[in-house]
């Protein structure tokens, strides 16, 4: 059974730690704005 845990203090980041049989995982997405797109070579624009 996989348990997850959303984090409403960083709702727009989209950040979430799940424990799946004693496994733990900690996700952290976050969208990049077009400032950050032009920063950094390594992002990718999609869609």
């Amino acid at each position: 059974m996989s348990v997850v845990h959303k984090c409403k203090s960083m709702g727009s980041v989209e950040a979430w730690i799940e424990n799946d049989e004693g496994e733990w995982l900690l996700s952290i997405n976050r969208v990049a704005a077009e400032q950050d797109l032009e920063e950094n070579h390594y992002l990718e624009e999609i869609g």
